[in-house]
């Protein structure tokens, strides 16, 4: 007797499945195979016919009138407007970005590829120090 687990995925929620756990005397993978491929359909045709008698959504919740309604009551500004909302004592947006970049980051002058890199000697390019033993020791 052993105890075979198959995942069936659902087509209706994404990344969703689920698992079917069962106990099967002598298993080959012919009759698994026919088993999961049973199982699969009858899962997916019993899925699609329950998504399909599912009632349709809440309009309530698929409205967009409220949010259409608060945009007109309230429109998006302008960047102008937005500007002067922000009053002039504040820089220009482009320039502190622009300074930002250059002084905050320093110029990008030279790509990284194309600098010249100290690496480390290789373990065969060091000169070996010789274990000198002295005569203390011995």
């Amino acid at each position: 007797m052993s105890k075979v687990t198959f995942r069936l995925p659902s087509k209706a929620v994404q990344y969703g499945y689920i698992e079917v756990e069962t106990d099967v005397e002598n298993p080959d993978f012919e009759m698994l195979g026919s088993m999961y491929v049973h199982w699969a359909l009858a899962f997916r045709t019993g899925e699609e016919a329950a998504k399909k008698a599912a009632a349709p959504p809440d309009p309530q919740l698929v409205d967009t009138s409220l949010a259409e309604r608060n945009l007109k009551a309230q429109p998006m500004r302008t960047d102008a407007e937005l500007r002067a909302a922000l009053g002039s004592g504040h820089p220009d947006v482009e320039a502190e970005a622009e300074r930002m970049l250059t002084e905050g980051l320093g110029p990008t002058t030279t790509l990284p590829w194309e600098e010249e890199v100290q690496a480390a000697p290789k373990p065969w390019q060091k000169k070996a120090v010789a274990n000198a033993v002295t005569e203390d020791l011995l």
